[in-house]
This record gives structure tokens, sequence and C-alpha cells, in this order.
């Protein structure tokens, strides 16, 4: 029953878009597309806007639901298959959850989300222990399933406590029961799973906490050796010094500790920054690279400014050789250590306001840069669509009046707009998967509830693609 409710969402999402691309007025300001050989035409996006400004809230709720529910079965189907990006399968999966506790009503509901995820968390890693062990993946594919169960993990122990306390067994069941063929995703017997499951709330925090330290170590020890072997996925890399800084914070108590953490994130930035301008300057790697770890190095810098105002004068911590920064010490520049404490001299004189600039600068030169892969066929969705996130989280950092918030909220809704735009066509074409229009279709929806709750209530979305407010969050 829910995959046909699920199939007439989609097909009403369709049938509700205007028409694909028309050929009228050039982009304006803040266009992602403004190259597009097929111009978009202002009246359908004026309408397409109007007519999502008069959509309920929860009507776009369930349709993100829908529309994330299908992207993550469609990616876990591949990752069965032996197909298929492990982190996009695992983004998936907690966008399916989000969108799922958001419709939720009461804890009840939500707990039956957060036993989703955890269930498919668990059944990812489970099949990755089988393929590590044989060796057909590498560690870090390995140890992020890992980390992203014991994340998922340590949501469902929060979540489930509290009800359990309240002598309530509602929603103590997998959230897969409402598939109609859940068998295809459960790695186990539904009791065996069931066991482990109960167990999984029975352990304690720490032990969670200290589990997702040290696979989030493993993962970003091997990105960064590829890293600096010129292999890898930029993105991929920065995202896990992102959770290995985020699991730091979560392991840490002492403001010593706290600052430390912020502080390792700030090296590891400015360390793949330094790298990648010399790559950049010798043609070895695009723009956009270049531009996103700038981006990253900047957010690091305001907040690392930001931990120090919060944790006051922590004790001086000298340099030293941190199982945490292998490559940190495997410099061949004599003076390098000298370069690396001037920076840090240098960064907490300067002005929050010019940092956040320079990240705004970097996000606009990242999304045009991929907006023009885009147009050409080339690039990866997933990442056009981080780029979109990570220029309106820097535009709203950067604006001090309502006018201004209003404004790049629009422009960041016309950029989603813009690409399930382009995304419908090539579905229609047979050019790409469903999945791959699902997750524009789940984005733009997003930048609609978003816009909505701005006019609404005056509340800013708490954009995160950088998963960068770490201390507010339980699985970024």
């Amino acid at each position: 029953m829910l995959r046909l409710v699920i199939a007439l969402v989609f097909t009403l999402c369709l049938a509700a878009a205007p028409p694909l691309l028309g050929s009228e007025e050039p982009q304006g300001q803040g266009d992602i597309l403004a190259d597009s050989p097929h111009p978009l035409d202002r009246k359908d996006a004026a309408r397409a806007k109007f007519e999502a400004l008069q959509t309920s809230p929860k009507e776009l709720a369930q349709a993100k639901l829908a529309a994330s529910q299908y992207s993550f079965e469609s990616r876990f189907r591949e990752f069965l298959a032996g197909r298929g990006t492990l982190d996009f399968m695992l983004e998936a999966f907690q966008q399916y959850s989000e969108a799922g506790i958001a419709v939720a009503q009461g804890p009840a509901e939500q707990a039956v989300y957060h036993e989703a995820l955890w269930v498919l968390a668990y059944s990812a890693e489970h099949i990755n222990r089988f393929r590590y062990e044989k060796g057909r993946i590498p560690l870090q594919d390995y140890a992020q399933s890992i980390a992203f169960r014991l994340q998922a993990q340590l949501a469902l122990h929060r979540t489930w406590i509290p009800l359990a306390q309240k002598e309530t067994r509602a929603g103590w069941y997998h959230g897969l029961d409402e598939f109609e063929d859940d068998s295809r995703y459960l790695v186990l017997p539904a009791k065996e799973l069931a066991k482990i499951k109960f167990q999984a709330t029975q352990t304690d925090e720490k032990v969670l906490i200290q589990g997702m330290l040290t696979a989030t170590w493993e993962q970003e020890a091997a990105r960064s050796k590829e890293f600096h072997a010129g292999r890898g996925t930029l993105d991929f890399l920065l995202e896990s010094s992102v959770r290995l800084a985020h699991a730091r914070l979560l392991a840490s108590n002492a403001p010593d500790d706290r600052l430390a953490s912020y502080e390792n994130l700030w090296l590891a930035c400015r360390e793949i920054e330094r790298v990648n301008l010399f790559r950049y300057q010798n043609g070895r790697i695009p723009s956009q690279d270049y531009a996103v770890s700038r981006y990253y190095r900047r957010e690091a810098e305001l907040m690392l400014l930001e931990a120090q105002a919060k944790y006051g004068k922590a004790a001086a911590r000298q340099l030293k050789q941190d199982s945490d920064l292998p490559w940190l010490f495997n410099q061949v520049e004599p003076d390098y250590l000298k370069f690396l404490a001037r920076d840090k001299r240098s960064l907490f004189q300067a002005s929050q306001r010019e940092l956040q600039r320079a990240k705004v600068q970097a996000a606009q030169e990242e999304c045009n840069d991929r907006g023009k892969e885009f147009l050409a066929g080339r690039g990866t969705l997933n990442f056009i669509r981080d780029s979109c996130s990570r220029l309106l989280e820097a535009e709203l950092a950067v604006s001090d009046i309502e006018a201004a918030r209003l404004a790049a909220l629009e422009r960041h809704w016309l950029r989603t707009y813009q690409i399930e735009q382009v995304n419908q066509g090539r579905h229609l074409a047979g050019r790409i998967p469903t999945k791959d229009y699902t997750g524009s279709l789940h984005q733009r929806l997003d930048a609609e509830l978003w816009l909505k709750q701005f006019l609404a209530e005056k509340k800013l979305p708490t954009v995160t693609p950088l998963r960068f407010r770490l201390e507010g969050r339980v699985c970024p």
C-alpha cells in the first residue's frame, strides 16, 4: 500500500511541475545555470514558486518522505548488488530517517524511524564486514559503516530509553515493517535482529562514542593517505575530517579537549587546502576542488574562533606527534611547523566578518563550477546539491537583515528548482535513473519548506552541509 502512495505522490510531483525549460529572460543573480543553452522560463519559475507557497507544509513534508524513501530503496538495492557509492547510500538512509521524523506525530512514531535507520545501518555494516574480510572493499568503507551504525545506535538508545521509562512499547518495532517485501533489507532473521537491537539499546553511551571515535579515526586516516597519494574523493575526505571532530567532541568534556577537537579540524582543513592550492596551480585539480577546500578551511577557522570564545583561554597546547594527525609530521618542508604557528597567530587576529565573506566567495565559485559541469552532463549530482547547500549556509551566515536572508532562501529555491527541472527532462528521456530525479526533488522540497517556514515564522533553517554545527546534533 505504501508503495502505491509513493508512486502516486511521485506522479503528482511530476504532473505539477511546469514545462521543462523555456527560453525567455537570461538568468538573474545567484542562478547557477546562467550558461544553460535552454534558459529557465521566468514565468514558469514564478508560477512554480507561487504554487509551492500555497502548498501546506504537511503535504511538502509527506512528498519529501516519499522521495527520500524511493532514493534510499534504490541505492540500497544497488549496494546489495555490489554497486553504488557507500557515502551516498548512507546519506540516503539519513535523509529518509530525518524526513520520517519530521512527519511523525510524537516520540513513539519518531522512534520508528530511528529504528529503521539502525536496521539499515546494521545491515550495511553486516554486509561490509563480510566484504572487507574477503578483501572486496577498503578499510575506510568498512570503518565508515561501523561509525554510521554506532551513530544510529546512539540516537536509538537516546530515543528508546525515555519510551521504556514511560512503560510504553509504542513504536518498538523496526520501521521497515511498512514495506511489503522488507525481507530484502534484513540480513538476519527478524527474531535474531530483534535480539541484537534490544542488546544495542542496553549498551553504555560511552562505549558507543568510543567506538565511533575509533572508527572515524580509521576512516579519516585511510582517506588522508589516499589524498596525499593523489587518490580518493576530496568531498569524502573533508566529511570524514568533520565526522572525526564530531566524535571527538562527543567524547570530550574538558574545555582543553573540546578546543583541541576544533583545532585539529582546522589543522586538517588547512593542510587539505594547502595541498590543493599547489595542485590547482599546477593544473592537477579543477577549480571547484580548490574552492571547496577553501570553504571548509574558512568554516573550520570560524568554528575555532567561536570555540575559543566559548571555552575561554584553555591551556596552551603544544603541537606534538598526535595519532589523530599523522600526516602533519611527515612534511618535507623544514619550516612547516613555523608556518603553521604563524597561520595560527594570524587566525586569532582575523576578522570573523572577512572570514565569512571569504567563505561566501569560495562557495559561489564551487557552486558555479559544479553548475557548469552539471549542465554539460558531467559531475556528481550529490556534489552539486551539497554545493548549493553550502552556498545557502554561507549567504545566511553573512546576512544581517531579513530581506537579505529572504533573498538568499529564494535564490537557493531557484537553484534547486533549476536542477530538478533539468533532471526531470533527463529522467523522462531515460538519461538518468529515477533515484537521481527523486534526489533533486527532495532538495527542492526542502528548499520550499525552508522558504515557507521563514515567511511564516522568520525562522532560519538549520543548514549543515558540512555537519558543522557539531555540538548540536547526535547523528551528523
